[in-house]
């Protein structure tokens, strides 16, 4: 899409690890940026390392609808409109698929896939209007799947689908859609499993 001075940017997961260090370069290039997160005080911490004057945080929950359109709302309110959405915001589960508990895979279920929902619904509107771009964080686990990981795997893999499906829809509007495939970053997620998992330390 070229330069993103100037442009607006609604990143989910900004508190930390991946959306917050994207947050961080896309500031630096001069893009205003809609950060939200559950955790308030890393938001608060971001956005005053970052400069609060080109940086709207909002505490939200992606497996809520309305909390995103709300989040949508503020960017819009505070800077126009919307030009990029990245639906970054995710959690991993682990152990086998008899081992895992069965609530901890619905709510993994809700923040990676309903969470993507959720966040490319309240912004396509500004976006499309905008001509703008969005970016679901997919993973190289859509396409690598790993025993003990069968709950993340089928969220990356469905979140793929909908990327590619999504990007047919929106074409003929001028909005572009990306997926991201990252396999290994050093994040709080990824030192999560490690300290879970020996067979993700093998993986690794």
């Amino acid at each position: 899409m070229g330069s993103v001075n100037g442009k607006v940017v609604l990143i989910t997961g900004a508190g930390n690890g991946i959306g917050a260090e994207v947050a961080r370069r896309l500031h630096d290039k001069g893009a205003k940026l809609v950060l939200t997160d559950l955790d308030e005080a890393a938001l608060k911490n971001l956005a005053t390392r970052l400069g609060e004057d080109r940086v709207c945080t909002v505490v939200a929950d992606v497996r809520d609808l309305a909390a995103m359109q709300t989040a949508t709302d503020a960017g819009v309110d505070r800077f126009g409109g919307i030009d990029v959405v990245m639906a970054n915001a995710g959690i991993a589960t682990h152990g086998s698929l008899l081992a895992v508990d069965p609530e901890a895979f619905k709510t993994l279920i809700d923040v990676n896939v309903l969470g993507v929902f959720h966040t490319v619904r309240a912004a396509l509107p500004s976006i499309i209007e905008r001509r703008g771009y969005v970016l679901v964080v997919s993973s190289a686990a859509a396409y690598a799947p790993a025993a003990g990981m069968v709950p993340y795997d089928t969220s990356k893999a469905a979140v793929e689908q909908f990327a590619n499906a999504l990007r047919l829809e929106l074409a003929y509007r001028g909005v572009d859609v990306g997926s991201a495939h990252m396999l290994w970053i050093d994040t709080p997620m990824v030192r999560d499993a490690k300290d879970e998992s020996a067979t993700f330390q093998e993986m690794l």
